[in-house]
């Protein structure tokens, strides 16, 4: 479950990235090329798929613990081109660029619905073993008290001490 809050936390950070990114791509399209916003756009892409990955191993180690937990839909951010930029920097290619941005944020949001979902079922099996846990911490306790009283009753059967021993009277 830990794992999997963590993977959240790190999507909402690709999340992020990625409208910060948008953000630099529409000041991009409407200014027709600009270095400081490609090399912005690219470094907020750069910090989106390490978080991409890092959510990615973050899920496989919450799959290691629990094989109930299913892996997440891919999630391929489009990357900066760079050849393209300099040789087709027009309206066109921004556009274009800004189509491929919007469909790598549709799916880290599919990825983020599906991991909601795996965190729910992670909580609602975690809080059944804690339900069962407590009930066995209970039986234990119970039976730890039956233990206490039996031992209780053996000891006071056997701290019981014998009637005084006498010597028979020899007659005479």
């Amino acid at each position: 479950t830990q794992c999997l809050a963590r993977a959240q936390l790190t999507l909402r950070e690709v999340l992020l990235n990625l409208a910060e990114t948008l953000r630099y791509c529409e000041r991009d399209l409407w200014t027709f090329g600009s270095t400081l916003a490609d090399w912005r756009q690219q470094d907020c892409l750069s910090r989106a798929q390490q978080k991409v990955t890092q959510t990615q191993m973050l899920v496989a180690q919450a799959r290691r613990l629990d094989p109930r937990v299913q892996t997440l839909p891919a999630m391929n951010l489009v990357q900066h081109d760079w050849v393209g930029e300099l040789v087709f920097g027009t309206f066109l290619f921004h556009t274009s660029f800004l189509d491929m941005m919007q469909q790598s944020v549709l799916e880290v949001k599919r990825a983020e619905e599906v991991l909601a979902v795996q965190v729910r079922q992670a909580k609602s099996r975690e809080d059944d073993m804690q339900a069962q846990v407590e009930e066995a911490r209970m039986a234990f306790e119970t039976a730890q008290q039956d233990l206490r009283q039996i031992r209780y009753e053996l000891f006071m059967k056997t701290a019981d001490p014998p009637p005084p021993y006498t010597e028979p009277m020899s007659p005479g």
